[in-house]
This record gives C-alpha cells, sequence and structure tokens, in this order.
C-alpha cells in the first residue's frame, strides 16, 4: 500500500469515528431515523429533526452557527442535506415530503425555506449558489449567492433544478425537467428550462380523485 492509499484511508475512518467535530447541537430524539449520517465540522451548529421519518440522510455542514430544522410529519429520503457557509439555514416544514434531493445552501448568510405540505419527486437540486465565482473583468464578481423560498403545498416533479434567487408561491406545480429561476406566481404550474407559466388559477393534491 503507498502513502496516498493509507492517507485515504486514515482520512475516511477518521470521518467515520468523528462524525461530528465541534461544539454543536443536535436534536434527533424525535425523528424516526434509518441511514441518517452526520459529517459536521464547526461550531455552534443546531440541527433539529422534529417528529419525522428520515431514510437514508447526509447531513454535512462545514461552518459555524448554521441551523437545520426539519418540522414533524415530514417523509425524507435518499437526500443530502449540505451547509458550506456561516450563519445559513435550512428550514422543512411540516408534512412535506422528499422522495431524492440534493438541497444545497453555500456562501454566508444564506437560507432554504421550504414550506409545508409540499411534495418533492426524485432527484430535485436545490441551490444558493452557482459553487464558483464569474467574474466581470475590472469590477469583480457578478454571480454572488442568493436565498430560496418554496412556500407551502408546492409540488415539484421530477429533476427539477430550482436555482439561487428562486421564490415559488404557495400552491404551484413545477414540472418535470423544469429548471426555476426567478419568481413562480401562486396556484400556477410552470415547466421549461427556463421554467414559464403554463396555467394559472390551479391546485393539486396527494389523493387520486
Amino acid at each position: 500500500m503507498n502513502l496516498y492509499s493509507l492517507k485515504i484511508r486514515l482520512h475516511l475512518l477518521k470521518k467515520s469515528i468523528f462524525s461530528v467535530r465541534g461544539q454543536n447541537k443536535i436534536d434527533d430524539s424525535k425523528a424516526k431515523r434509518y441511514k441518517v449520517r452526520y459529517d459536521v465540522i464547526g461550531n455552534d451548529n443546531e440541527l433539529e429533526l422534529g417528529n419525522s421519518k428520515l431514510h437514508d440522510i447526509l447531513i454535512h455542514v462545514r461552518g459555524n452557527h448554521n441551523k437545520l430544522q426539519i418540522g414533524n410529519n415530514c417523509y425524507l429520503k435518499n437526500t443530502n442535506l449540505m451547509f458550506e457557509g456561516n450563519n445559513c439555514e435550512i428550514y422543512i416544514g411540516a408534512d412535506t415530503t422528499v422522495e431524492s434531493a440534493h438541497i444545497d445552501v453555500k456562501e454566508n448568510n444564506m437560507k432554504i425555506h421550504i414550506g409545508k405540505n409540499c411534495m418533492f419527486s426524485d432527484e430535485i437540486f436545490i441551490s444558493t449558489s452557482d459553487s464558483h465565482s464569474i467574474l466581470n473583468i475590472g469590477s469583480g464578481r457578478i454571480n454572488p449567492a442568493k436565498s430560496i423560498s418554496i412556500g407551502d403545498n408546492v409540488w415539484l416533479g421530477k429533476r427539477v433544478m430550482v436555482l439561487k434567487g428562486t421564490t415559488i408561491e404557495n400552491g404551484s406545480i413545477v414540472a418535470a425537467g423544469s429548471t426555476v429561476t426567478g419568481k413562480v406566481s401562486p396556484n400556477s404550474i410552470y415547466a421549461g428550462s427556463p421554467a414559464k407559466k403554463i396555467r394559472e388559477n390551479t391546485s393539486w393534491v396527494r389523493e387520486r380523485l
């Protein structure tokens, strides 16, 4: 075994033993958990998992003073909840369900707010940042991070991407494969990349009527 391979093995072993490093507050006593993994480095982070079912979840934190709050009666599976920055927040409201998602809050002071009774399909991607900087030569960065707000009773179809600065109002539907930027009106259906309104004055329920 060469030195590089040994270092990789030691790093993975360290991560498996020290899954939470720093002074942090984790309240997961009410949650029904299966394969919930913590990979936390930082201080004063607060992770509050409500009375919900969580299956195969990764909670990754790099930074300080971040907050994760998952409400009651949620069902999340195959989901990554990622923090990279300080003073960031991910909030998921009660009764929300997620089949699989990557929810990523990057850069300081950013928030992702997801309302109550939302329904997210498979392979959802939500991020507050482009992850890298685009520069206007001579004047600096032109793609700063922006927070994301998703209202109550929002349905995201399979492979929807919700990009930085997006606001999705209550009761809306985003069709499968769409990319959302900007504002989505309430009680409307959006589709496409970028997503455009294709119908309004709509609502939805989980039951197949």
